[in-house]
């Protein structure tokens, strides 16, 4: 179903994200910019309760300590799974609203480990990424960070959000990465970790 999701998830928008922190903006990849999972993702509310929070802030420190408690499973994933906390904590300065969106996040696995949950309110499907849990977007690393136009074939092309459609013509893409990474032009799978198709969505914030 189409509003069953893992959780949500708080990310920098496309037009705020860096190649690496503090460098450069992520250049698009032949128009298009990559709107997937791992861009910063929690990275700028991790930096805000790293300051010094007023006592409204402290409340929403415990949400997010739990939130990176999440994490600590199997995925090595971090979401929160209620819309109003992660509202919140996407609303917590002027300078986090701004530049921050939330997403909703969807996988078989994610759905079975983090217990899936019906979406609270509509979601705008972006498409598919590719995720190693715990580590990087195959599609970031490979495509809009080292610009390998090999990985992308006409049947598995990106859309619009520099994002797949759907799954059923990756194979193309991991066999082509896997090639890749035998000749050191991205970094290679740790066999540790997961490699996931995750579905992501744009939610309001209000």
């Amino acid at each position: 179903m189409s509003d069953i999701i893992s959780g949500y998830i708080i990310v920098r928008k496309s037009q705020y994200e860096e190649a690496f922190p503090g460098g450069p903006a992520l250049e698009p990849f032949n128009g298009v910019h990559y709107n997937g999972v791992d861009r910063s993702i929690w990275a700028d509310i991790e930096a805000f309760f790293m300051k010094e929070q007023t006592p409204q802030d402290m409340r929403l420190s415990k949400n997010y300590q739990a939130i990176k408690g999440s994490g600590y499973d199997a995925s090595f994933f971090k979401i929160e799974k209620s819309i109003n906390t992660v509202r919140a904590l996407a609303q917590i300065n002027a300078e986090i609203y701004q530049t921050n969106e939330i997403l909703a996040v969807s996988s078989r696995y994610l759905n079975q480990i983090k217990h899936e949950k019906k979406a609270e309110g509509p979601i705008t499907w972006l498409g598919y990424d590719i995720i190693l849990l715990g580590g990087w977007s195959l599609v970031r690393h490979g495509i809009f960070e080292n610009r390998l136009d090999s990985l992308i074939e006409k049947s598995s092309s990106l859309n619009p959000f520099g994002l797949f459609d759907n799954t059923d013509f990756l194979d193309h893409f991991l066999s082509e990465y896997h090639h890749l990474a035998t000749i050191d032009k991205v970094d290679p799978l740790p066999p540790e970790l997961i490699l996931d198709y995750v579905r992501v969505g744009t939610i309001s914030d209000k």
